[in-house]
C-alpha cells in the first residue's frame, strides 16, 4: 500500500515536471521562431566595385568611336560605389533594413546609402568599355521590408570621394539590429576587366 502510495506520487510529479518541460520548450520554440533573424550574404561574383562618376559612355567598334552621355543622378560627389548584398529573413517577424553606411578605412570618411535611382544608368568602366549597370532595376531601394522568410537583394549604392581600391566596415541598420562587415571595394578596371565572365553576369541580372 505504502509503495503504491510513493508510486503514485512518483507518476504524478514525472508528468507535471513532463508537462512543465514541453510548455516551456513550446514558449522557447515559439519565442525563437519569432525572433527576428536577418542573415546578410555576399556574390563573390558581384564583388564590391567603386568607379569615377561619369556621364560619358564611349562606345566603340572597328568602325566608329561614339559618345553618349547618361542622364545625371543627382548626388554629386566624384564617384559611385555599389556594394550588392543578400538579405535573408530567417523568423516569423518581418525585417526592416532602415539604412547602410559605409566608412572607408583610407579617408575615415562615412558615406550613407539612402539614394533611390529613378533612371539612371552607370558608365562603370569609363573610357575603358562600354559596360553599364542600371540601378532603376538593380539597386536595393532602402528603407526595405523582408517579408518571413523571404529574401531581399540587390546593390546598396554610395556616392563617395574615393576611387581607389580600399577596404572599410560596412553596417546594416535594421529592426533585427546593427550588422557589420568588413569589406574590400575594389575598382571596375582591376576586376572586371580582368574577369570579364564575371561583368557579364553582373550586368545582365
Amino acid at each position: 500500500m505504502i509503495e503504491q502510495f510513493f508510486s503514485d506520487k512518483a507518476i504524478t510529479a514525472l508528468a507535471a515536471w513532463s508537462a512543465v518541460f514541453i510548455s516551456l520548450g513550446n514558449f522557447v520554440w515559439q519565442w525563437w521562431r519569432k525572433y527576428p533573424k536577418l542573415k546578410v550574404t555576399f556574390d563573390d561574383a558581384l564583388p564590391p566595385i567603386v568607379f569615377p562618376y561619369d556621364q560619358r559612355l564611349v562606345l566603340s567598334n572597328k568602325f566608329e568611336t561614339r559618345e553618349e552621355y547618361l542622364e545625371d543622378d543627382g548626388y554629386g560627389l566624384s564617384a559611385r560605389c555599389i556594394i550588392y548584398v543578400q538579405l535573408e529573413n530567417h523568423s516569423e517577424t518581418p525585417i526592416t533594413v532602415t539604412a547602410a553606411t559605409f566608412i572607408d578605412d583610407t579617408t575615415k570618411k562615412l558615406f550613407c546609402s539612402n539614394f533611390r535611382i529613378t533612371g539612371v544608368n552607370y558608365s562603370v568602366t569609363p573610357r575603358l568599355a562600354p559596360y553599364t549597370v542600371d540601378l532603376t532595376k538593380l539597386q536595393l531601394k532602402l528603407p526595405v521590408l523582408v517579408p518571413p522568410y523571404e529574401m531581399k537583394y540587390g546593390y546598396l549604392l554610395f556616392p563617395v570621394i574615393f576611387t581607389d581600391e580600399t577596404t572599410g566596415t560596412l553596417t546594416l541598420h535594421s529592426s533585427a539590429g546593427d550588422k557589420q562587415f568588413k569589406i574590400k571595394v575594389m575598382t571596375a578596371k582591376n576586376y572586371y576587366i580582368d574577369n570579364p565572365k564575371y561583368l557579364i553576369k553582373a550586368v545582365n541580372r
